[in-house]
């Protein structure tokens, strides 16, 4: 398993700042052949139904590598397998607030039941404030829902409004750090509803960072221009 890993020098100023470059896989997962993504600096949408390997690349992006349990192309004869991430700035703000940078319905959920112990991993206690008192209103403006009792709320949530806490705590954390980084959001429109969907990518479009869209066809409609379309194995044939 290969991951050849580039970074262009930063400038001062790009010391507290990371964006992607470009992506390239070969003979990866369900990727057979080399597979290639350049990134806007602003926002790259990138298409696939399901089964395309939507999160496969978006994995393996903010992972700047292979992820552990992916092998080779089975299709591929003599496969070759390698990732290939390439960065601009600070590469190691990426591996330290991943957390912060990839956003998928799984891990907003995940986030919204575990947010003490995330914050209190990255933030110190005037930040964790903020957060604190941050996220409720977020979250108000996201789900149109007050926000009382945090653990007791998310565990009694449906799916869709958990995703939608997690969201919140994203973007409330994000709001206290002074750094540029990146959003790579894996299809988090699954449990929305129409009106939520909205909110969010409203209050996403407000964000002056780098955004990497993954999303299903009917998402990348209503989002407007896409960039890039993966197909499932076989799909086009």
């Amino acid at each position: 398993m290969n991951s050849r890993n580039t970074q262009r020098t930063p400038h001062k100023s790009q010391s507290k700042s990371v964006r992607f470059v470009r992506l390239r896989l070969n003979d990866y997962g369900i990727f057979q052949g080399l597979h290639e993504f350049e990134f806007n600096r602003k926002r790259t949408v990138i298409v696939g139904t399901n089964g395309s390997g939507r999160t496969t690349a978006a994995q393996a992006l903010v992972h700047l590598g292979p992820v552990r349990g992916y092998v080779a192309n089975k299709a591929a004869q003599n496969p070759r397998m390698f990732v290939e991430v390439e960065t601009s700035g600070d590469r190691q703000l990426i591996q330290q607030y991943r957390d912060l940078i990839y956003l998928s319905a799984e891990a907003m959920c995940e986030l919204a039941l575990k947010w003490k112990s995330a914050v209190t991993k990255i933030l110190n206690r005037t930040q964790r404030n903020h957060v604190s008192k941050q996220t409720p209103i977020i979250f108000a403006d996201l789900m149109d829902r007050h926000l009382s009792d945090w653990d007791g709320a998310a565990r009694q949530m449906p799916s869709g409004r958990r995703i939608g806490l997690g969201v919140s705590v994203v973007l409330a954390m994000r709001e206290v750090l002074d750094l540029d980084i990146p959003v790579v959001s894996d299809d988090l429109s699954g449990q929305f509803t129409k009106e939520h969907l909205l909110r969010v990518r409203n209050r996403f479009a407000k964000i002056p960072h780098q955004q990497i869209m993954f999303c299903p066809p009917y998402e990348a409609e209503e989002i407007g221009k896409s960039h890039y379309r993966i197909d499932r194995p076989n799909e086009n044939r």
